[in-house]
């Protein structure tokens, strides 16, 4: 290193500027708002109803109907394999089974499909019903489950029944996700995610 009159010239070292609280929050409120989106995504995944009919060979055996919902409650349906009488194709509009008989064409149009089972409650000819999904499974999915539950029904040397389905959106879900949408709009457009220049001194 040069040197002039006998003194070593000093090497002059800049300390890093830490991130002023505006730059770091910013940098903060963007990764929070992209995790309650993805926080959200996860949630609208995974299905809030859930119907499972798991029947045996033997008719004299049980079936078991198991029905999950949002809310966690489980509840088991069981019946002897010989009580379910058939499946029936049904019209579903937002989480419910309607009857179309009395509506118009474009209403009926607007309707989802699905199925239900009707069950042998007792041998006095009363019935239950219990509806497989609440959301449109589609046209074709419903008449190829209706046929499937008729074949175990009509024919005995079906060697059982597994039927599964899921439907259902999560509230909680879709209000993650727009709370986390609208936070990182506001972010993006209020955030600072750089340190403005230093003001230049005046000479």
């Amino acid at each position: 290193m040069h040197h002039y009159g006998g003194r070593p010239a000093r090497a002059s070292f800049r300390t890093p500027r830490l991130p002023s609280c505006a730059t770091g929050g910013s940098w903060a409120w963007l990764v929070i708002s992209l995790a309650v989106i993805v926080w959200g995504i996860r949630f609208l995944s995974q299905p809030t109803d859930l119907r499972h009919l798991k029947c045996p060979r033997d008719r004299e055996d049980l079936c078991e109907l198991i029905v999950l919902t949002e809310d966690e409650d489980r509840v088991v349906h069981t019946f002897p394999g010989k009580d379910l009488l058939r499946a029936e194709a049904i019209r579903v509009r937002r989480g419910r089974a309607v009857n179309p008989k009395n509506m118009r064409r474009k209403q009926v149009r607007k309707l989802g499909y699905s199925f239900q089972l009707v069950v042998r409650l007792d041998d006095d000819g009363r019935e239950a019903r219990h509806v497989m999904s609440y959301g449109s499974v589609g046209r074709s999915d419903s008449k190829s489950r209706v046929s499937e539950i008729q074949e175990y029904v009509t024919n005995i040397d079906v060697s059982g029944l597994d039927v599964y389905e899921s439907s259902g959106v999560s509230a909680v879900g879709i209000l993650l996700v727009i709370y986390g949408a609208f936070s990182l709009i506001f972010c993006l457009i209020l955030g600072q995610f750089s340190e403005p220049p230093p003001p230049r001194k005046r000479r």
